[in-house]
């Protein structure tokens, strides 16, 4: 476990060498450079300051300020977009601990060599609450938290020898740290390492073509029982044009795996389907036999000058330490205002003030909701799917979004059960949500949003489950035009065979400014 965390603490100063290195280059011959330092205040009144940690502690007002610094840059040969911010959080009553909760995200691409070498890398610092089963609040906070801090550095190799062939190689990396606040758990800090490489071959079909891919990863979980999880793959894939817009392969290959000591070797058959009709829709999909029976993973989006919409199917292995803010996927209402206004604004850095202006005018930050992050120290199978569409026009915007999942100690089929792990975190959720914004007048927007969660316990956890659900409406005036106004009420219900079932109905006014 030593030598496990001295990799990870050199692996973080490599990166911030290397990013710090690449930020200094590119601030030399930035082209275009976007700063928004802004700050957020409000004040909350509520019936309820416990409804996080599902105990009733009755009435409190909450002052919250949240400064947060924002900048993208772009140019020739990089791009980087990055957010700081740190809540303070007082309660006047004293009813719960005051807190202050750091979050920060760092993302840079850089071109090393023109259509040759490349690097990504990132740094994200977030806190989620600590017990799944646990109501989440938007206004008030859990006692027990988890702090996850995860860097990653990827540089890979994409060139195009001729217009058909074309060679991918890519090295993953990730250092992540999920760190407990409470001091019930015995194990207050977890950690894991992450390594992946894989090497693609591609020959585009005209109108056959193949593909040569081969792929290695390894995950360490520090202090897990199942410490270690590696696998091995080589795949061939045909692929034949039935015509420009549509693409079918088929896929064989053989994979060795290993989990906690036990290795298998499986082959692998599988199709590929991509399919383009036109630059507004993107299909991608795939399925094949595995060492964990099946697999599949299905990814489209079709936008338009005022909708975008997003849906993604997957089963596959999930490492959570990798991922530790379970994202909605294709649910980001940035994301999704983003693909909309494409075509309007080809330049991204225009096209991202614009979506800034969108998201402030309408006053739906909060987008959709997604699965509640649960951290594992193990390996899982996990099952998804995710639906979201908005729907854009000039005097509105409405988002829903509907999702589930479940992820389950991953298992191969023919091997013994492995042993449970101490702490279980396997679970199944199933929730969605509503978001509109309506400006009234210039200066006025109306918002109401409409969202609930359910979670439920799998293995050691059967039976245990809780659900959330919230309302909440909105109003955003702007008095100048870097200031706003926000005030409005929610109400929250949460109900569960785990923690106690609660209730909060809350009213709240904040000011935010842009500097």
């Amino acid at each position: 476990a030593t030598m496990a965390i001295t990799r990870i603490e050199r692996g973080r100063w490599w990166l911030a060498i290397l990013i710090g290195g690449q930020c200094w280059a590119s601030t030399a011959a930035a082209q275009t450079w976007r700063v928004e330092p802004s700050i957020k205040a409000t004040t909350t009144a509520t019936n309820n300051s416990g409804f996080a940690s599902a105990t009733d502690l009755g009435g409190d007002v909450i002052l919250e300020v949240t400064p947060r610094l924002a900048a993208t840059g772009r140019g020739a040969m990089y791009t980087l977009n990055g957010t700081v911010q740190a809540d303070s959080v007082t309660y006047t009553r004293n009813t719960v601990a005051n807190q202050f909760i750091p979050k920060a995200n760092l993302a840079a691409n850089a071109t090393a060599i023109d259509r040759w070498l490349y690097l990504d890398a990132g740094v994200e610092l977030e806190q989620f609450t600590g017990n799944p089963f646990s109501a989440a609040s938007s206004g008030s906070l859990p006692e027990q938290r988890r702090r996850a801090t995860q860097y990653r550095l990827s540089p890979y190799i994409d060139h195009a020898f001729t217009p058909s062939v074309s060679l991918l190689y890519r090295s993953d990396n990730a250092w992540s740290r999920v760190t407990r606040n409470d001091a019930v758990t015995a194990q207050q800090r977890s950690e894991s390492e992450l390594h992946s490489h894989s090497l693609a071959f591609i020959q585009r079909p005209l109108p056959f073509g193949y593909a040569l891919e081969a792929k290695q990863e390894a995950v360490d979980f520090v202090g897990g029982e199942s410490s270690r999880v590696e696998s091995e793959s080589a795949r061939a894939v045909l692929t034949y044009a039935v015509d420009p817009t549509l693409i079918l392969g088929a896929v064989m290959g053989a994979e060795r795996n290993t989990i906690a000591s036990s290795t298998s070797r499986e082959t692998i058959r599988g199709l590929r389907v991509r399919w383009r009709p036109s630059e507004r829709t993107d299909l991608d999909a795939s399925a094949e036999r595995r060492f964990f029976n099946s697999g599949w993973n299905l990814t489209w989006s079709h936008r338009s000058p005022f909708a975008a919409m997003n849906l993604d199917l997957s089963k596959q292995v999930a490492s959570r330490p990798t991922s530790i803010v379970l994202a909605n996927t294709g649910g980001d209402l940035r994301r999704l205002i983003d693909a909309a206004y494409t075509t309007r604004f080809p330049n991204p850095t225009e096209r991202a003030a614009v979506v800034d202006a969108a998201l402030a005018t309408f006053g739906a930050s909060a987008g959709t909701t997604g699965p509640i992050a649960v951290f594992s120290d193990y390996a899982q199978l996990e099952r998804r799917a995710a639906f979201t569409v908005a729907f854009l026009s000039p005097l509105s915007v409405l988002t829903v979004g509907l999702f589930s999942s479940e992820a389950i100690q991953l298992q191969r089929p023919d091997a013994p059960a492995l042993p449970l792990p101490p702490i279980n975190a396997d679970n199944a959720q199933i929730g969605g949500s509503a978001v509109f914004g309506r400006r009234l007048t210039t200066t006025f927007t109306l918002g109401a949003s409409l969202s609930g969660v359910k979670i439920e316990g799998r293995g050691t956890a059967q039976g245990q489950s809780t659900s959330t659900k919230t309302a909440s409406l909105s109003g955003n005036q702007q008095v100048a035009p870097t200031t706003r106004l926000v005030g409005g009420a929610r109400r929250q219900i949460s109900n569960s065979n785990v923690v106690r079932s609660t209730r909060e109905t809350a009213a709240f006014i904040g000011i935010e400014h842009r500097f």
